[in-house]
């Protein structure tokens, strides 16, 4: 996840795909993402692959949160084991969720102090 064209996407998300080569396999060390967004980017990253060559999962944890209700495009590059080798790209979209509302304000407090305890009431 998240997938092409979600909405409403935590800003906390990781970005994980799943690539598959039905031959000789996918050669990890071409697996790339380059993630790009409107207000920073392209970043290219190196995803944890996790797997076998003919079923691999990438995930990139980003360090920092993806900003709230901007578009995010995935680059995903990578390249099979077969010679001469065969190399692809897949784009896809993403959009973050709108930033949270202000939590709500408790006021009117009042407490009720006892011999060893307090009540508290809003």
């Amino acid at each position: 996840g998240p997938v092409n064209n979600e909405t409403d996407v935590d800003t906390k998300t990781d970005i994980v795909v799943n690539l598959t080569d039905a031959g000789v396999g996918v050669d990890k060390s071409t697996i790339d993402f380059i993630i790009e967004g409107e207000t920073f980017g392209p970043n290219t990253v190196s995803p944890m692959v996790t797997g076998f060559s003919n079923s691999y999962v990438a995930t990139y944890n980003p360090a920092l949160d993806f900003p709230n209700s901007e578009t995010i495009t995935v680059t995903v590059d990578a390249c099979d084991l077969d010679a001469p080798r065969n190399c692809g790209s897949l784009i896809y979209t993403f959009e973050t969720e709108e930033q949270d509302t202000p939590p709500p304000t408790i006021s009117n407090i009042a407490v009720v102090t006892q011999f060893i305890s307090a009540t508290i009431m809003w």
